[in-house]
């Protein structure tokens, strides 16, 4: 039990880092998109390959642990439900100021920003399934470059992995500590929340992702919580005076904590599994509590108590 969540930690943290470096990367003037959507993508890739693949991690026991990790906790760590919810509000609320425009242009924004990333992620997930199944065709001559990782390695990665988590945490809260950087602060507050985000989600996931139940609730949970809590912390700073260490911690909430508790990867990776019924229902009642979420508490407080994107 100790090793998954030692896992966890290590991925949740490569997980968050990535998405952040990822964000920041495709962030720039007239950028065609969201920076987040690629994190997204890469993430759905990533979950495809890793659960078609039979190389690379064969399907035996000793295997169950790492393949959890870079499924659920790099991948999940990685895609995030909570900030395409937020992000399909900041879509329709059109908060600044200098760009007005229609009620109908809001209604297509919202529209696009949902299509694009379902559809984009979707899409990630098949072609990393795809390139899964074409890894044993990967050769040079009779040299096969896939190759499966030996058995006997695998306590050595082990006990490898369980220190590096330990060494990454333990780096990232003294850096955030002594750091005068404003942004490098709010990163190591991110580094440092996402692995409580995603051992909370392994144990939601434990708990209630049951084959009995209808949908996998566990999942459902853990994105709508996230949602419901980065919608809270996108509103603190836009109405009440904060600090810039209180930014920090909010930032750090937003991307770490929430970012990791919540999945897009296996949220899509759930759709594609499931009875076509299940998993229009489970799609509808994800992606409407969700957005409620946030219209109810960041719309409300923008119409009403007013303030414009930070």
């Amino acid at each position: 039990m100790l090793l998954t969540e030692s896992y966890f930690i290590i991925t949740s943290i490569l997980g968050s880092l990535a998405r952040l470096g990822l964000m920041t990367l495709n962030t720039y003037p007239n950028s065609p998109f969201n920076g987040i959507i690629w994190a997204q993508v890469v993430g759905c890739i990533i979950m495809g390959f890793a659960q078609t693949e039979t190389v690379f991690f064969p399907r035996p026991k000793h295997n169950a642990a790492l393949l959890l990790a870079i499924t659920t906790g790099f991948c999940g760590s990685l895609t995030t439900f909570s900030s395409w919810m937020l992000e399909m509000f900041t879509a329709m609320a059109n908060l600044d100021p200098f760009l007005p425009r229609g009620r109908g242009y809001s209604f297509l924004a919202v529209v696009s920003t949902f299509t694009l990333t379902i559809s984009m992620a979707f899409s990630g997930l098949l072609f990393g399934k795809q390139l899964g199944k074409s890894t044993m065709h990967w050769k040079i001559g009779d040299f096969r470059l896939a190759r499966a990782i030996p058995m006997h390695t695998h306590l050595i990665v082990k006990g490898l992995l369980f220190i590096l988590a330990i060494c990454f945490f333990v780096g990232s809260s003294f850096y955030t500590a002594y750091t005068k950087n404003i942004t490098h602060r709010g990163i190591g507050f991110s580094l440092i929340f996402s692995p409580f985000g995603a051992v909370l989600r392994l144990y939601l996931a434990r708990w209630f992702n049951s084959p009995k139940y209808y949908m996998p609730y566990g999942t459902l949970i853990a994105n709508l919580l996230g949602t419901l809590l980065i919608a809270i912390m996108y509103m603190i700073p836009r109405i009440a005076h904060c600090n810039p260490v209180s930014r920090s911690v909010i930032y750090g909430i937003q991307n770490g904590f929430c970012g990791c508790l919540t999945t897009l990867s296996t949220f899509v990776n759930e759709l594609h599994t499931m009875h076509a019924k299940r998993a229009y229902m489970y799609c509808i009642l994800s992606v409407a509590v969700g957005f409620s979420f946030c219209v109810i508490i960041d719309g409300a407080t923008a119409w009403g108590h007013g303030y414009n994107v930070q």
